[in-house]
C-alpha cells in the first residue's frame, strides 16, 4: 500500500500519513498556494489532499485557545490513467486553444445532465491546471480548483496516428497507394517501379482538407482526384 506522509519541516516530525493508494506512490505535486498537495501511484490514481485549519479546542483553564490546528484531509480522487502514473506537474497555459468543430456542436438534451467532458469551462490562462502522464502513454489535465467536479482531459491522444501510410495492394487494380497526411490536409500518391526504381506520383488535385479546420465555400474546396491511371 503506498503512503503519502506529510512532515513538519522544522523539527523533522511526521505530521500525517495517508494510505489511500492501492500501489506505490510515484509521483507528488503541490498548487503554488502550498494548499494542496496532488499524488499518483502505480494504481492509475491521482489522489487530492487539501490543508484544513480548525480551531484548537480550550485550554486547562476552561479559555478558548488561540492556536489553530492544521491537518491534512483526503478529498477525492480520479482515475484517468489505465497503467501506472509516472509524472505530475502544476502547470499555468501561456496561450489560448481555439474551440475544434466537435465542440461547437449542440448537443440532443438528456433528462440528466453527463459529466462535463470539456475543459474549456476551466482551463483559463494564467490558471494553474494539473497535468499527469503515465505508462498508458496519455497525458491527461485537470482543474486545479475543481479537481473532482470535472472530468480529466486527453490533451494529447498518444501514440499518434501515422502520418505516411502504405497500402501495397489497394482495390485500384492492386496498385500500392501511398496516403500523406498532414493537419489540414491529406495527399494520395500512386507509386509505380520504372526502371527499377520506386517513383511516386502526385498529380495536381490530389489534395483534400480535413475537418479539423473551419469549412470552406463550394467554389474555394479543393477537390481530390486519383490518378489517371486508378480511375475507372
Amino acid at each position: 500500500m503506498g503512503s503519502v506522509q506529510f512532515w513538519d519541516n522544522k523539527h523533522g516530525t511526521l505530521l500525517q500519513a495517508h494510505s489511500f493508494h492501492k500501489g506505490d506512490v510515484t509521483s507528488l505535486a503541490a498548487v503554488p498556494s502550498h494548499n494542496r498537495v496532488f499524488s499518483a501511484g502505480s494504481d492509475g490514481q491521482v489522489i487530492l489532499y487539501k490543508l484544513s485549519s480548525s480551531p484548537g479546542g480550550s485550554t486547562s483553564d476552561d479559555k478558548p485557545s488561540t492556536e489553530v490546528i492544521r491537518k491534512w484531509v483526503y478529498v477525492g480522487y480520479l482515475r484517468a490513467h489505465t497503467h501506472d502514473v509516472r509524472a505530475l506537474r502544476i502547470a499555468v497555459p501561456i496561450s489560448k486553444e481555439e474551440t475544434l468543430l466537435d465542440d461547437k456542436v449542440k448537443r440532443a438534451r438528456r433528462k440528466e445532465k453527463p459529466l462535463d467532458f470539456s475543459y474549456h469551462k476551466w482551463a483559463h490562462l494564467g490558471v494553474p491546471m494539473l497535468l499527469s502522464a503515465g505508462d498508458d502513454t496519455k497525458i491527461f489535465a485537470y482543474s486545479d480548483k475543481e479537481f473532482t467536479k470535472f472530468s480529466p482531459h486527453d490533451i494529447c491522444p498518444a501514440p499518434q496516428r501515422v502520418q505516411v501510410q502504405l497500402v501495397l495492394n489497394s482495390i485500384f487494380s492492386q496498385t500500392p497507394l501511398l496516403l500523406i497526411q498532414a493537419s489540414y490536409w491529406i495527399e494520395i500518391c500512386s507509386l509505380q517501379l520504372r526502371n527499377g526504381a520506386l517513383s511516386c506520383r502526385a498529380p495536381s488535385g490530389a489534395r483534400a482538407t480535413t475537418n479539423l479546420q473551419p469549412p470552406l465555400l463550394p467554389q474555394h474546396r479543393p477537390q481530390l482526384s486519383l490518378p489517371h491511371q486508378l480511375q475507372s
